[in-house]
Formats: structure tokens, sequence, C-alpha cells
């Protein structure tokens, strides 16, 4: 017996199994090993796997025999203590081995998610983006023809001199004032068609702002003021200064064939400063919502045509 436990004890460590394994369980450990050790999977040392498939096969037929002859093979090593040391030590390995597989399942399984999520969303954003594009060009026509409207009716008012409102209010520049402010309310009309057409999100945003711009504009000049709103001297000054400076820089942005972007920049923050001047300075001015008014046009200004800049 105890000539046959140390065979088992051999036999059960050279296949790595604990001695708990069913026969089925240690077949398949032998046929798996087989397959490993075999000369036909190691072509460039075929004489040193030679040997471990006469272990591995003198191995598995030790355990057949045992079995064969209806001797309980893990009850005759569970008798022995070295044995059982290793089967610890064995299974100790082993559930670390599953734990480890497990994991690194785990973590394959979660980078193909994250490539299959990847590739969705790249493909997701490239359909997006083709289509984007196809729409921006379709709809460039459109936001051309907002531009030009614009940039005519705000250097137009410069032109006439509309922004004088006293020039303005004379007989002979009152009727072209009202033809003016009809072409205007007629292209605002035609830009707010357009803007409804337009369905990529680059023009929409920008028509939109556009069409804001010119509504604050408009708004903005219906608004008279009569300079005994603020009967102090220095409160007035100040008023006419931002508001001219204002008149100036949008004069300046919409009447120029080459603008200079540093100057644009330039001109558009010494003109808020001096509306922050007079704002500071002044707060209960009755000539305060005159100037919001203003500084609501600039703003969107900038959102329609300097945000860029």
């Amino acid at each position: 017996m105890n000539e046959l436990r140390e065979k088992l004890v051999e036999a059960y460590k050279t296949l790595g199994i604990s001695a708990d394994s069913s026969l089925d369980e240690i077949t398949k450990k032998y046929r798996k090993l087989a397959k490993k050790y075999h000369p036909d999977s190691n072509p460039k040392n075929p004489a040193g796997t030679h040997d471990m498939i006469v272990k591995i096969n003198d191995a598995y037929n030790v355990i057949k025999e045992s079995y064969a002859k209806g001797y309980s093979a893990p009850e005759i090593l569970k008798e022995d203590s070295t044995y059982h040391e290793f089967s610890r030590t064995l299974r100790m390995w082993q559930d670390r081995y599953d734990r480890i597989k497990k994991r690194e399942e785990a973590l394959l399984r979660r980078k193909l998610e994250k490539e299959r999520r990847e590739r969705d969303a790249f493909k997701e954003y490239f359909v997006k983006a083709v289509e984007e594009r196809k729409m921006e060009i379709a709809d460039r026509k459109s936001h051309e023809i907002i531009v030009r409207y614009t940039r005519e009716l705000i250097a137009l008012f410069f032109t006439k001199n509309f922004h004088n409102t006293i020039l303005r209010e004379r007989p002979f520049m009152k009727k072209e004032f009202e033809e003016y402010m009809s072409t205007y309310t007629v292209r605002l009309k035609e830009i707010f068609r357009l803007r409804q057409l337009i369905g990529s999100e680059r023009y929409k945003k920008n028509s939109f702002y556009i069409y804001e711009f010119l509504q604050a504009f408009i708004e903005d000049i219906v608004k008279t003021y009569s300079a005994g709103l603020d009967r102090r001297a220095s409160a007035l000054q100040s008023f006419r200064t931002a508001a001219g400076n204002s008149e100036k820089f949008v004069e300046y942005y919409f009447s120029s064939l080459h603008l200079d972007d540093m100057k644009v920049s330039r001109q558009f923050k010494n003109t808020l400063n001096s509306f922050k001047y007079f704002l500071q300075s002044f707060p209960e001015s009755p000539l305060t919502p005159f100037a919001e008014s203003k500084i609501e046009v600039l703003d969107k200004l900038y959102r329609a045509f300097l945000k860029r800049v």
C-alpha cells in the first residue's frame, strides 16, 4: 500500500491535480498536458518533450490502474501527509490562477466593450460630421445672403448719416429715413425666413445672432432721448462720448473693406470702457437705459461677428 501511495502521490503531482479530482477531470487534464508536450506541438525541442510525455503517460496509467483495482485514490492520498500539503498548495495556486484568470477576462471584456463603444461613438460622430458638412454646404448660400443684407443695411445707415438724429428729422431726410426703415423691416423679415431654413449647427447659431443684432440695432435707432434728460453737463458729455464711440466702431466695422483685427478689438474694448465709465460714474442718470440699449447692440454684434476676432 505504501508503494502504491508513493506512486499515486508522484502521479498526481506530475499531472498537477488535487486528490478530490474525479477521473473525468483527471482525463481532461492528462489530454491537455499530452497535447501541450506532444512533439508535434514542440518541433524545436522534440527530444525534451519526449521524456515529459513518457512521464505524463506513466502517471495517468498509475491512476487508471488504481481505479481499475478498486482502490479509492482520494482516500489513499489523503492519508499521505506530503501529498496533503501538496494538494493544499495546489488548490491555493489553482484558486489564485482562477482569480487571476477571471480578473483578466473581466479586464478583457471591459477593454473590448470600451473599444466597441469608441468605435460606435466614432462611427456616430463621423456620420454626424458628414451630415453636418452636407448641411453647411447647402446652408452657406442662405447665410451669405443674410450677411450681405446685414452689411448693406448697416453701411447704408451710416452712409446716409441716419445716425445723426437731428439731421434725419429734417424734412428732406425724413422721407429717406422712412424708406430706409421700410427696407430694413422687409430685410429683417427675409432674414428671419432664411434663418428658419438653415439646419446646420454652425450657420444656424450664427444667423440667429445676426438676426438678434439687427433687431437690437433697429430698436436702438427708434429710441430717441432728449439732452435735457440729464442736466448735468458731465453726465451728458460722458454718455455722448460713449455713444459716439459706439457709432464710430459699428460704422468702421460695416463700412471698411479691409478690417484690421487689432484695430477692431481695440475700438471694441475702448467703446465698452467708455460705457463702463458712464454707468459707474452716473448710475442714477436717466440716460442709463439708453446706454444699456447700446451695450446690448454691441453684445449682439460681438456674438454675430466679432467672437472670432
